[in-house]
């Protein structure tokens, strides 16, 4: 995904969703300190972010019966080098100077059949922290998922199964959430 979105390589399902996390993204980007944004919090912050944001504008999820969002971060030293040159489009070298981050995206969907009528939406929320050139690993076979029920105020039960990994690198958050 990039930002701004213009919605040209996404499919048509997911483009409200691109659109809430281009807002997630910036609104981080926008609260910089001194550290950098979702690289130096634990991913755990990261996931129930968006899935905060996903919540409040729920009515993005209609139609859909399952949602994977996985978003990869690291610094920006870590992408691909020519010598000691980062390769990167030009566009990008200004904000590289300002963020030295790079965070990638992916969102997959899949609808509801139309002829089902379905109120609830499967959502997974995975955040990884790159760490070591090259980097790119499955969540280890000694992370389980931990259930979790939790009543909101209005009484609704809400699923929640967290995992992470041991090295608190990647976190993953799966919420079954109520779409009307």
């Amino acid at each position: 995904m990039k930002i701004p979105n213009r919605g040209d390589y996404i499919q048509p399902a997911s483009q409200n969703i691109a659109h809430i996390l281009e807002l997630w993204l910036t609104e981080k980007l926008s609260n910089i300190g001194e550290t950098i944004p979702i690289l130096e919090e634990y991913p755990q912050i990261s996931a129930e972010s968006i899935m905060t944001k996903l919540k409040e504008t729920v009515s993005s999820l209609n139609g859909l019966e399952k949602v994977l969002i996985n978003i990869r971060a690291g610094h920006v030293y870590l992408l691909h080098m020519i010598g000691d040159v980062v390769v990167m489009d030009q566009n990008c070298e200004r904000f590289f100077q300002q963020f030295p981050l790079f965070v990638n995206v992916s969102i997959k969907v899949q609808e509801h059949s139309p002829s089902v009528r379905h109120n609830t939406c499967q959502v997974l929320v995975a955040v990884e922290h790159v760490t070591m050139k090259g980097e790119n690993r499955n969540i280890p076979l000694s992370c389980r998922f931990s259930h979790q029920q939790h009543q909101s105020f209005d009484g609704a039960f809400t699923n929640t199964r967290v995992a992470s990994s041991p090295d608190g690198q990647t976190f993953c958050l799966l919420e079954e959430l109520a779409t009307r």
